[in-house]
């Protein structure tokens, strides 16, 4: 005998019925896995980085502070943001902030200086204004507290740009068009600005007008060149020739090989080499020509792309990557 089959109307009933009763039990689960989720999420390291990595896919992780806020050290962090560029300087007197990637990492950099009890950045320094280089900066601007913003004096028909600067003009943030001479400190951290020494580049080689700092504490040094390419760096070593020594280089341009010439990084001889790039970026960065440049010297080369973020912490004659 054919078994009978089931109407939509009578399946549609019976379904009803035992979910109709189990949606208390289901929600008070729910709640349960919720706030069991929560609590590990928020006071578990392992557990947040697991999940981080594998549910959200954020690439900026939020480490506890590396330095004593009544000590003597520095930390310099290259931040993992991607296809882009964000460097802090943090100071037991203080922070600066450089750059900070693409807009979708406004978020993740905040945490990351509230992660490291920080409350106030000193200065807040655009190399140039490209997005990879401050497309979060008018967020950042708007949710944490800044005292000086400071630029190349180029200026830019873009969204995140204008953004930017109206959030800047709201809080009445003080603003500082750096140029070569100036010297940025902030306790023992002097930031001496390197270049551009022009900002009459064609829209194609605007890289080149990338703000470039020289930063010492103590007896160690760090130099960050933005996206300073071939004319670029010409001119840094045609004026700077001789300043360029330093512990920790920041690779030009992510890695390209149009930045970090032979001749640049023979002057700088750095012991080590943080490259900030994208995880499979479509630019193909960093360079194989730009990497055999840098073991030429015999530095020891980061990548955020297969490290995260890198953190170097120094008392001024120590210089230890964490």
């Amino acid at each position: 005998m054919a078994k009978k089959k089931m109407s939509k109307r009578k399946k549609k009933k019976i379904l009803k019925a035992i979910f109709g009763k189990a949606l208390p039990i289901v929600l008070i689960i729910a709640a349960i896995l919720g706030f069991a989720f929560n609590y590990f999420y928020n006071n578990n390291d392992n557990f947040r980085g697991f999940v981080d990595e594998n549910i959200y896919h954020k690439t900026t992780a939020a480490p506890k502070p590396y330095i004593d806020p009544d000590g003597s050290e520095m930390a310099v962090h290259f931040i993992d943001v991607g296809q882009g560029d964000s460097t802090l300087f943090q100071t037991p007197q203080g922070s600066i902030l450089v750059d900070c990637s693409e807009s979708e990492y406004g978020d993740d950099i905040v945490a990351y200086l509230n992660a490291q009890g920080i409350v106030e950045l000193e200065y807040f320094i655009i190399t140039h204004p490209d997005s990879d280089h401050m497309g979060a900066a008018a967020y950042i601007l708007e949710n944490f507290p800044v005292k000086v913003f400071v630029m190349n004096g180029q200026t830019k028909s873009a969204k995140f740009f204008e953004n930017a600067l109206d959030v800047v003009e709201e809080k009445n943030i003080e603003t500082m068009i750096a140029v070569p001479g100036d010297l940025i400190t902030v306790g023992a951290l002097q930031l001496s600005v390197l270049g551009p020494y022009r900002l009459d580049f064609s829209t194609a080689e605007w890289n080149n007008a990338s703000l470039i700092l020289h930063a010492t504490y103590g007896h160690r040094s760090f130099l960050l060149t933005g996206d300073a390419e071939e004319d670029g760096e010409e001119d840094l070593l045609k004026y700077h020739a001789g300043e360029l020594k330093c512990d920790v280089f920041s690779a030009g341009h992510h890695g390209s090989k149009t930045s970090n010439s032979q001749e640049l990084l023979n002057a700088a001889m750095p012991q080590y080499v943080v490259i900030s790039c994208g995880k499979d970026n479509k630019h193909g960065h960093p360079n194989q020509e730009a990497l055999d440049v840098f073991a030429s010297v015999g530095a020891t080369v980061y990548r955020t792309d297969e490290v995260g973020s890198v953190v170097f912490v120094t008392d001024g004659e120590s210089l230890e990557k964490k």
